[in-house]
């Protein structure tokens, strides 16, 4: 039986990139719930997370969650930063990054190749 991990170190960096952006989303996505909410970031932030252990498990839905829940959160992001302006930046700065890694050639050859 394969043994189960959250990161694969084999990864090209792309890849890494959006597993440790995913998984910090995961992690603030949590505390949203925590907090008292269920909403829609905090929804797509944990299957954000649960695409980046899927990606590390060598899961093709993994990334492919993982890239779904990246751009969700930009189109989110970039909402808010419309409405609200600078306070949003950082987000959007991290949801840019998530996107791009996911979205990028080395990504997406890796992905096709290597990825059940």
């Amino acid at each position: 039986m394969a043994q189960k991990r959250f990161f694969d170190p084999m990864l090209p960096s792309t890849l890494q990139l959006v597993l440790w952006l995913s998984y910090i989303n995961g992690f603030y996505g949590v505390l949203d719930i925590l907090r008292g909410g269920l909403g829609l970031l905090g929804l797509v932030a944990l299957f954000g997370a649960g695409g980046a252990y899927g990606i590390a498990n060598e899961r093709k839905i993994g990334y492919y969650l993982a890239t779904a829940a990246g751009i969700v959160n930009l189109i989110v992001a970039l909402l808010a930063f419309y409405a609200f302006g600078a306070a949003f930046l950082l987000q959007v700065a991290f949801a840019v990054a998530l996107v791009a890694g996911a979205l990028h050639p080395t990504s997406r050859r890796y992905a096709k190749i290597y990825l059940d």
